[in-house]
């Protein structure tokens, strides 16, 4: 038995049969007392999985906080650990090595509204540019369900059909092989698959599209990441700036105002 109660009421309906409802990564994480994901971490919340021999699905190691997932039994012979499939140690080798790795993520940005809509390979070329138009989207991803992925369509894709004078009533005559990487991709494997083409496709480790990334959603990323580094530099700019003028003790004082400035400091 694990010492988490959550996460015994969890073994107690899986053994009964039933599924369990889902909860966000957020509230998983409250089960253990944490609320990130570092290393140690980690390996608390996979020891306490190990010993209720039950596993997340899909993995709560790669995707958004406020992702939801659920779970189920370890099989035999396996850990109940973090992997979202039962396909081998590997799998799972792959699932603890990015808990240790400490570059960010593109499945991490991933949040519940960037579950991309799709349409079907037989829906009309007007639904999907009805659909792009009233969404502002340059492209639509065309699948059959929520793991296989057919191609997307997109205005690129539509313009070079209809100027080779290609016709058909379906977007499966007007759509591109798409783009996708892993959500456990780094930000930077998914910036040159979307430099390329605009756009990737993330799948989760359980094989589901989960999301779509475009050049906005990246530039919105790197303004979050990068703003407070940017205001440090022109901090820095500001007291080399200040520095440069030699100003006098006297200067600083009036300048910063004497409640800011060191006891012993005297002009």
């Amino acid at each position: 038995m694990s010492e988490v109660s959550e996460l015994d009421q969890v073994v107690t309906i899986l053994k009964e049969g039933n599924t369990v409802p889902p909860v966000t990564i957020r509230s998983f994480l409250s089960w253990f007392d944490v609320q990130r994901r570092t290393r140690l971490n980690v390996e608390h919340v996979d020891r306490e999985l190990e010993k209720a021999g039950v596993r997340t699905v899909p993995s709560y190691l790669d995707t958004w906080v406020d992702n939801p997932i659920t779970f189920e039994l370890a099989k035999p012979g396996t850990h109940g650990a973090s992997s979202a499939n039962a396909s081998g140690h590997a799998d799972e080798r792959l699932e603890h090595a990015s808990a240790d790795d400490p570059s960010f993520k593109i499945g991490k940005i991933i949040t519940p509204d960037s579950e991309p809509v799709s349409v079907k390979p037989n829906a009309t070329l007007q639904e999907a540019t009805t659909m792009m138009l009233a969404r502002n989207f340059s492209q639509v991803p065309v699948m059959t369900n929520e793991r296989d992925v057919k191609g997307v369509v997109s205005w690129a894709s539509i313009g070079a059909r209809t100027a080779a004078n290609i016709t058909g009533a379906d977007v499966q005559y007007f759509m591109d092989e798409h783009r996708e990487i892993s959500a456990s991709a780094t930000l930077f494997d998914a910036i040159r698959v979307i430099r390329e083409s605009d756009y990737v496709l993330v799948r989760a480790p359980d094989r589901r599209i989960i999301g779509i990334v475009t050049a906005t959603d990246i530039a919105e990323q790197f303004e979050s990441i990068s703003t407070p580094f940017l205001l440090l530099a022109e901090i820095e700019n500001h007291l080399r700036s200040l520095i440069a003028k030699k100003l006098t003790k006297a200067d600083i004082k009036r300048a910063c105002g004497p409640e800011h400035l060191p006891e012993d400091f005297s002009a």
